[in-house]
Formats: C-alpha cells, sequence, structure tokens
C-alpha cells in the first residue's frame, strides 16, 4: 500500500458531484468487480487486485 504522504489529495465529494452529473456510466467491465473497477479508473486509481482498501 502506498504511504498516505505519496496520495494526491482530492475533494472527494466535489470528484463524486461531478461523476454523479455525467449520469449513467456504461460499466468499463463485466462481472461483480466492474462497479468497483469503473469508479476507481473514473477517479485515476490504479487498479492493485489487493484486497486491502486503497486508502
Amino acid at each position: 500500500m502506498a504511504s498516505l504522504s505519496n496520495l494526491p489529495e482530492i475533494d472527494i465529494y466535489q470528484t463524486l458531484k461531478e461523476l454523479s452529473a455525467k449520469g449513467y456510466v456504461q460499466t468499463m467491465r463485466p462481472g461483480d468487480t466492474g462497479i468497483g473497477f469503473t469508479l476507481e479508473s473514473l477517479l485515476n486509481i490504479t487498479e492493485n487486485n489487493s484486497g486491502e482498501p486503497d486508502f
């Protein structure tokens, strides 16, 4: 896991508001991991296939 000091600071509330304003977004991957992968992609979080939380 990356050190928290190396992570970019984002305004998650504002970012999610902007994503919501886009309306429906087609999943970028089928299956039960599709929604998480799509959200991480939209937030520019690199996929890591770890069961640990990103933050």
